[in-house]
């Protein structure tokens, strides 16, 4: 439930000011927007949201902060909208119980109340939370009056439209839309709590995933923190670390300068002093300025010191393509970290993954990469009970068989278990059943699973984004003639990969330089000989 904002004036000075003060002023007209609630069918967005409404009218007319004033044309107006909001707390509480107590107990189909918003303009939805007219918005003399105190707050309306709703299992998306709103909103209700938690439902976002692990991380070991570029104040560039620096403070999610080589080199000496680092790169081209400290400083120094020295450190950030950011941000980096003894490497799909393999890294006494995908972070997967434990961690160097299959197997990681798995649905329309497997660790790299998924297809396709040339692919591919799979062959594998050039920055070649599930079904039928 969000903080009781009226009850205690002391709430505006201790958590409604200090957020938006770091965060900065927006126009709130984007959040009446019905368009966000029928379009994101988020109940959640909706409780963030409204709160976010009731703490900006707080925030302009509180009288202390605002010398009586704040952004209003008066004080009269000003103390007129905090009667507003302080009348509004009560009706947004009522309604968030509503919502917490139907989508917990899966009572009613959870897109009753999104369907209940939808039918209303965003006039009638301010109206309806309660919300007085808000600066530089032109609305309707009806919506600026305060709720009279002979308007009860009444859920019937929910209540009628959730009824007739078909019942579904509860679910929610991740909690990403709605930006520095969102954020804000999280931070008043979340204080002294999980920064990314899903109460209501079992899918998650990677990037809320990754945000568990290192929240849980540095809950539960003071010799964690977390350092990069924007990763404190600013949420993160890929909102991944959003409200760790807000929960953990300074000493524990630290920004850096924009000089990677410098900062890679401050976590690695962390990390040889006992300390347990997250060293972020904002997207891991630009570790290139420092893979001397990632790989001659950490990745060998327990090696050249007879087992003397430990760096259990992460490196962790988006690798591979993204969308439209040209070559030098495009890169994928699995095959050159993978190369190197000293480091694990691993290379999470799924929201499971992302969580339980970044964990594994940071409890590993070992220097860790984790090579995320930018495209993935706002990906939702449905998470087990299991998996959203505290306490989850995944084991290195195994890999997960997402799909069962006779006929071939189709190898991946990242990125490309998704296109993997969108092949293996299309060829299944033909009779063909493809096993596909997700590597989720690079180094280890569990050629056992691999080589028994051959054994009993007799055909292997693997997939990735990286160039051709000395890729993960290979790799594969070379275990398996090494291996005990090699006589189960009928045909040749193939490697379904990256074009062998830099990134295009234009869309129409760039859709063109990465495999496609096309191509992988292509390869299959080639292996399968079938047309």
């Amino acid at each position: 439930m969000p903080v009781d904002l009226s009850s205690d004036s002391k709430k505006l000075d201790q958590v409604i000011l200090p957020a938006i003060a770091d965060e900065g002023m927006v126009n709130p007209i984007d959040c009446l927007d019905v368009d966000i609630y029928a379009d994101t069918l988020n109940l959640q967005n909706i409780k963030e949201e409204s709160d976010y409404l009731c703490a900006y009218i707080a925030f302009q007319a509180n009288k202390e902060q605002n010398n009586g004033v704040g952004l209003y044309s008066s004080k009269e107006e000003a103390d007129y909208r905090y009667v507003c909001f302080k009348k509004s707390i009560d009706r947004v509480n009522t309604i968030n119980s509503f919502l917490v107590d139907t989508i917990n107990s899966g009572n009613y189909g959870w897109e009753a109340g999104v369907n209940f918003f939808s039918d209303m303009t965003p006039f009638e939805t301010s109206r309806y939370l309660g919300f007085g007219r808000l600066p530089n918005i032109n609305m309707p003399d009806n919506c600026v009056d305060p709720i009279p105190d002979s308007d009860p707050i009444t859920l019937e309306p929910w209540i009628t439209k959730a009824s007739s709703a078909p019942r579904t299992t509860p679910a929610t998306t991740s909690t990403t839309s709605g930006g520095m709103l969102s954020r804000i909103s999280r931070s008043l209700q979340t204080v002294g709590s999980r920064c990314i938690s899903t109460p209501l439902a079992q899918k998650v976002a990677v990037r809320d995933a990754l945000n568990m692990a290192m929240d849980e991380a540095i809950t539960q070991d003071e010799n964690v923190f977390l350092m990069g570029e924007e990763v404190a104040q600013y949420d993160g560039a890929y909102k991944v670390t959003r409200g760790l620096w807000r929960k953990h403070g300074d000493k524990r999610v630290i920004d850096m300068p924009i000089t990677e080589m410098g900062f890679a080199g401050f976590a690695v000496g962390a990390g040889l002093n006992g300390l347990r680092p997250i060293c972020e790169f904002m997207t891991f081209n630009f570790a290139l300025q420092a893979i001397d400290h990632i790989v001659n400083s950490a990745a060998k120094a327990h090696y050249m010191s007879a087992g003397v020295m430990k760096c259990p450190i992460t490196f962790r950030g988006p690798n591979g393509p993204a969308a439209g950011v040209g070559a030098q941000h495009s890169q994928c980096f699995a095959s050159w970290y993978g190369s190197v003894p000293g480091l694990k490497v691993v290379s999470p799909y799924s929201a499971e993954d992302a969580k339980g393999l970044l964990k594994a890294c940071i409890l590993d006494p070992n220097p860790s990469v984790c090579l995320e995908n930018e495209i993935m972070y706002g990906t939702t997967f449905d998470m087990s009970d299991e998996a959203l434990d505290p306490h989850f961690v995944l084991p290195l160097g195994k890999a997960k068989v997402e799909r069962e299959g006779s006929h071939c197997t189709i190898v991946a990681h990242s990125i490309g278990v998704q296109t993997a798995l969108t092949a293996a649905e299309e060829l299944a329309g033909l009779g063909v059943e493809c096993e596909v497997i997700n590597l989720r660790s690079i180094r280890p790299l569990d050629m056992n699973t691999v080589n028994q998924s051959v054994m009993k297809t007799n055909n292997l396709v693997t997939v990735e984004y990286g160039w051709p040339v000395g890729g993960v692919g290979s790799e594969i591919i070379s275990g398996i003639v090494e291996g005990p799979a090699f006589n189960y062959l009928d045909s040749a594998p193939l490697r379904c990969t990256g074009a062998d050039i830099p990134v295009p920055y234009a869309k129409s070649l760039e859709d063109r330089t990465f495999p496609q599930p096309f191509n992988v079904v292509t390869s299959v039928k080639k292996v399968l000989n079938i047309e």
